[in-house]
């Protein structure tokens, strides 16, 4: 990433490939609809939370609400929440991360956190996180 401090550019370089560590690229196999805090071997705490189908059962997410990609215009964006794996946007039928790619012509998204429920206006990551602290004050 290219950086310029007054008259001089600068490279920023952050290695990729490989990983300091493989560890930290592992998956857990569990219920992934539970939040887990997981501590890699370089320290760093990793915290998988709940996805989609879980915010479907919490009544969260449902079948027709209307979702937008935040930071593009709402109208161009806007797709209709089919079931737990589809939306309908400009009429066909995609995956959500499928659907945010397309919008903002990405290679990749994290859907959570840049997917916006229209009737609260709150993003998807909003949403879970909220509802696991108030899961958490109720215990």
């Amino acid at each position: 990433m290219p950086i310029k401090i007054e008259d001089q550019a600068f490279l920023q370089v952050e290695r990729i490939l490989p990983p300091p560590s493989i560890e930290e690229f592992y998956v857990d196999i569990e219920d992934k609809n539970e939040i887990n805090a997981v501590k890699s071997s370089s320290g760093i705490m990793r915290t998988n939370l709940p996805m989609i189908p879980k915010l479907f059962e919490w009544r969260l997410l449902k079948e027709g609400d209307e979702l937008y990609i935040r930071n593009q215009e709402k109208e161009k964006s806007l797709a209709t929440v089919i079931d737990e794996r589809y939306v309908n946007y400009k009429g066909q039928k995609m995956i959500y991360n499928q659907w945010g790619q397309e919008v903002t012509g990405w290679s990749s998204i994290c859907i959570y956190e840049w997917a916006v429920k229209s009737d609260c206006e709150k993003t998807l990551d909003s949403l879970r996180r909220e509802r696991l602290q108030e899961m958490e004050n109720d215990n």
